[in-house]
Parts: C-alpha cells; structure tokens; sequence
C-alpha cells in the first residue's frame, strides 16, 4: 500500500514561513552566508537562540559555513546541547586521538549514548559525521520510540528493511525529522551543517517538522484535522477502531490524557491519527481540546451571526480548515474569544468564527466603561486607524499619530473603545500603551509570563540543575506580585509542562495579552563569561521600541539589585519575541555555566532578587508615560 514518496510542508508551516519571510526581507542575519531565502534559515536562527550554534569569524563578519561537512566532534556537542546537557569534565580523554580540552562534549555524547568510537580507541572527531551515525544519535537524542513505526515500510531504495539501522531510519523519518534526497538516504554520505541543523531544530520543535504522502495517501496531517481531544478513561484504556462501530478490529489501545488529533466525527465515533494512519475511537471517552489544549469549559454567552453562511473553522485564522457553515442569524453559545474569534459548538464540535460577524455578544476580558477607571493610551504605531466599530472590518474613520494621547472609554477583547473628533471610535489595542491615571499602574494590565523551556525540553544544565527548574520558580514569583499590584497575569506554564513556542506565542494572542516576558538562562562553553542580558526584537515586532524601553528597566533593576554584570539590551531574533506585535522581551538572568552566576541562580535570596527586579521593571515601564 505505502511506497512512492513525495514531501508535503504543512499548510500551517508553509504560512507561517512565508509570512515570516516575506517580513524578514529587511531583518539583519546572524550569519553573512546565510540569507533569510536560503533553505534552513529559520532552523539555523532557531538553534543559535538556543546556544547550539556559534559560527566562524571571518573578515569581520559571522559566517556559518551551511555547506561544509559535520565533523564528528560538531555533532556530539549539537547533540549534547540539544539534549539539554553540557559538557562532561573528565581528568583523562577516552579516546587517544582525542586531545583533553576537546574532550568534554565527546565524553557526554559518549556517555548518554549519543555516538561511539570508531574502534581501536579512536573516536575520529574530525571525520565527516554521517548519516547512519545521525540517524542513530537524533533518535537516542530525542528519545523516539524505536517500536512505534517498526512495522512501516522502509521508504528509501537504498535501505533494506531487514538492515539494522532501518529501524532507526524509520523512526527519524515517521517522526517528521529527515526526508532524503530522491527517494534515497545515502547512509554513508556525510551531512552538511544546514542539514543537520534542519534536523535538530526539528527534534525539538514540531513547528519544523515535515509531513509526507506515500502512494497518493496523506498520512494525517494536523493541520487538517478539525481539533484535538484528550482521552479520559481514568485507569482504564480506549480501543482503536478500523471502523465506526464496536465490530472493526481493534488495532491498538490509548491510555488516560492522551491527545490525538481528530479528521471526522461519525454519529459517536471519532476518526483520529493513530501512529500515522486514520482509525476510529469512540467520542463517549473523550474530550476537545481548545486551541491552547485546554479542555473547553462551560459556555461564556451567546452571539447571534450576521453573516450568511458564516464559515466555522478548526482555528482562530483563516488559514484554519473549515469545518462547517452557518446561517444569517444563527445563535451560538460562546466558550472563550481568542484574539477576535469566538470559539463554539456546532453539533457537539467546537469550532472559531470570526467576532467581526456577529453581534450581542458577551465577550469575556469587556471591560465596560464602569470598571475601567481613568485610562488613556499612548499610541505606540506610526499611524493607527481609527474604526467605526470593534473589528478589522469595520470603516475607517479618522487616524491617530504615534505618541497621540487618548482617553479609553472601555477595553472589548482586543480593541480600546477611546474618545475620537468629540464622538467615540475603536482602535487596536495591541498599539495602545494603557496607563492608568489613578490606584496602581498596573490594575488590570494583561501580562503574559513565560517561563522558558519545560517539560521534555530541560534547556540549559549544570551541575545538575536545569533552567527550566529556575526559571519557573521566578516566573511564579513574578506572577504573584504582579496580582498583588491588580495585573491580571497568564502563565505560559505553571508546572513541568512543555508548551511549543508557537504555543506560547498563540497563547499570548488568544488572551489579548498586553506584554510579554520571556524568562531564560545562559549557558556559554567559555566558563568565564558571566552577568545579564535582555533582549526585544525590532525587525518584526511593531512595538520593538516599546519592547527596548521594557527591556531597559527590566535590565537595570536585575542588575543593580541583584549585582550582575551588565551585558546590556540587544536586538534578538528570538521566535517568542519576535512573532508578537505587543512589546516582548526574553531575559537571561545570568550563565548557569559561570559558577559565580549559578551561585546565586540557586539561591532563593537572588531567586526573589531577580523576581522584584522583573516586577519592578514592568512597573517602572507602565509608570512613564
């Protein structure tokens, strides 16, 4: 049945590439050799965030070499990053041709089973890293499940199913992580700097994973699907279907607060991915998930469409699929509002359309103008289009300049009502710096609190302590000054949870956040690098000089409260930052490799240093007009 090959990029990825390109046309890259047209980019700039990449130095400018051949001593310090590990001190190499200050990352890879010698107590850390070696290594890397595809067929005609390494090859490549060249892998073959840090960034973030069609059969493609449940079946398991009904045979079990993704719904049954192809479960053991992979709670009010045929669709975006229509004057329940489309059910399946087509609703996050108190807004745009009515649709009716002061009558979802030409008009909030002009600067600010990594991602280690752990811990302190000032705070995560970075980033949109701080810690190979940096984004994100501002008081008060050194605000390409619009940062409270900086990273005396600092920041930020 499954044979023949042809790569399919998810609709969701191919808009999200091409919308961040064509934005990225004047950004400035990392790499001189590196364009933001060439194949990888995003990739490479994703894993040189993350410290995974450095460059080379040359003529002045920083160069990547995308087209030079791995060595295998690159790969095991990529790998050993990626992984969430740093290098492994040891008093002797274990290899004789390996000298002792090259040593370190080889050891780790070594040592978590990433990589082996070559024999005869040689490692060859200068022979070109190849393709079988890597399809060993990224799956150990990322813990892929070797079983879980083994009864697929090998795909490339110069792999033998019956051969060893075929079963690592299927798991990178059912995973979405390599494609091949051809129909073919060439095992042998060595793999390229772009080619490996395609496959890296793909380990770890599923944005970049690549999805395939094999004898003209999609296999299923979450962008497709019409939503996401979570199975609840308590100690108990579910049976997987080949048919909607309780004679097809079962072909396999899910287990209590999986998710799977669902194609159908027919009568009580769900069509769902099951390892890769469609099968069937029943809808009685399940529930859907929102966009954000939360369970949908109970209804938030009522909207009545003013559209015809008004399409409902499995995202808040246009570029979601649709799932069905509705009629003029339809009545729908409301679940939530994320970021100008309201989520509802249709027949049990919840679905998003858009607020602009609909009226009486009760939109969750209004303000009203009784509540609001003595607000204006500072425009933060170059030109900001006033409208006649809370929307994108809505007529155009005068415009306001940058640094205009108005005064906001009221807040609806992501758009200020405000005083206009001695009537009122709408304005997109996400362009408006509110300031309150009585009771604390921060009363009823959103803010967006995201501590970095989580989950199956640890970040960066030492010494057996993890950035995640860290980060979470001020984070949470971060939140809870912030309520006790009036601010109402989201949290990226609040546990050992791993959400995406597009997670994080639809996160912030859907909640109409007002701010965004990342918080991070570094790691540097060189042990003596040390202090404080924070950094925003101006190529991308329109509020990049409301984010330097923001940036400039977190920064100062870290460093002097804490006494870091000072390595200053920088423009960053960070994805967190630079795909929201409102103004964003991403602090690295210090070098988890420098033991002066983790000394104080372990300190629940710095921890609330950092968190008061951070506070303080945001305050002073809100506090300037």
């Amino acid at each position: 049945m499954l044979g023949k090959i042809k790569q399919i990029v998810t609709i969701s990825l191919m808009l999200v590439l091409a919308f961040s390109l064509s934005l990225q046309a004047n950004a400035a890259n990392t790499f001189s050799d590196v364009s933001n047209s060439d194949e990888g980019y995003q990739e490479i700039e994703y894993i040189y965030s993350k410290g995974i990449i450095k460059g080379y130095e040359s003529g002045g400018t920083q160069k990547f070499k995308p087209t030079e051949v791995l060595t295998r001593y690159q790969a095991a310090k990529m790998l050993v990053l990626a992984g969430g590990h740093g290098p492994l001190k040891v008093s002797k190499s274990s290899f004789k041709d390996v000298k002792l200050k090259e040593s370190e990352y080889i050891e780790q890879a070594v040592k978590l089973g990433y990589m082996k010698g070559t024999g005869n107590g040689n490692f060859s850390p200068f022979k070109p890293f190849t393709r079988d070696d890597m399809s060993i290594a990224l799956v150990k890397t990322f813990k892929l499940n070797l079983t879980e595809f083994a009864n697929k067929p090998i795909v490339f005609s110069d792999i033998n199913n019956n051969d060893e390494i075929a079963k690592y090859i299927k798991a990178i490549y059912y995973n979405g992580i390599t494609q091949g060249s051809d129909n073919k892998y060439m095992p042998n073959s060595g793999v390229t700097r772009r080619q490996f840090s395609l496959f890296v960034a793909r380990g770890m973030e599923d944005e970049f994973k690549v999805y395939k069609e094999v004898d003209g059969a999609t296999l299923p493609d979450p962008s497709k699907s019409i939503g996401q449940v979570i199975i609840k079946v308590s100690n108990d398991t579910l049976n997987v279907r080949t048919e909607p009904n309780n004679s097809g045979t079962v072909v396999g079990k899910l287990v209590d607060k999986e998710k799977v993704f669902v194609y159908e719904v027919t009568g009580d049954w769900l069509k769902i991915d099951y390892k890769g192809e469609l099968q069937y479960i029943s809808s009685a053991y399940t529930s859907f998930l929102d966009i954000n992979g939360k369970e949908i709670g109970a209804s938030t009010g009522k909207v009545l469409t003013t559209s015809p045929d008004l399409n409902i669709r499995s995202k808040p975006t246009t570029s979601g699929a649709i799932i069905s229509t509705v009629s003029k004057n339809t009545e729908l329940q409301t679940y939530g509002l994320y970021d100008g489309w309201y989520l509802v059910k249709v027949g049990n399946i919840p679905g998003y359309i858009s607020a602009n087509y609909t009226e009486d609703a009760t939109i969750p996050g209004d303000s009203g103008s009784d509540d609001l108190g003595d607000v204006i807004g500072k425009v933060t745009a170059a030109s900001l289009n006033v409208r006649s009515g809370p929307g994108a649709t809505y007529a155009s009716v005068g415009s306001l300049t940058k640094g205009k002061i108005v005064t906001v009558e009221s807040l609806n979802g992501s758009w200020a009502k405000v005083k206009y030409s001695g009537g009122q008009g709408y304005v997109s909030k996400t362009y408006l710096k509110l300031l309150n002009q009585t009771g604390s600067v921060l009363k009823n600010r959103i803010i967006l609190m995201d501590a970095g990594h989580g989950g199956k991602d640890p970040g960066a280690s030492n010494q057996g302590v993890t950035e995640k752990s860290i980060v979470i811990k001020v984070a949470k302190l971060v939140e809870q000054k912030l309520k006790n000032a009036g601010a109402t705070v989201i949290m990226s995560r609040s546990g050992d949870t791993y959400p995406s970075l597009q997670d994080r980033v639809e996160l912030s949109k859907s909640t109409n956040s007002e701010l965004f701080v990342s918080i991070h810690v570094n790691a540097a190979a060189n042990k003596s690098v040390t202090g404080t940096e924070t950094f925003y984004n101006l190529s991308l994100n329109d509020n990049g000089a409301e984010s330097k501002v923001l940036a400039t008081k977190i920064q100062q008060e870290i460093v002097k409260n804490a006494g870091m050194n000072n390595r200053g605000i920088k423009e960053g390409e960070f994805y967190v930052i630079k795909r929201l619009e409102i103004p964003s940062v991403l602090v690295e409270l210090g070098f988890i490799t420098n033991q002066q900086d983790l000394n104080k990273l372990v300190n629940d005396k710095y921890i609330e240093i950092y968190a008061q600092s951070i506070f303080n920041g945001i305050r002073d930020y809100y506090s300037i007009q």
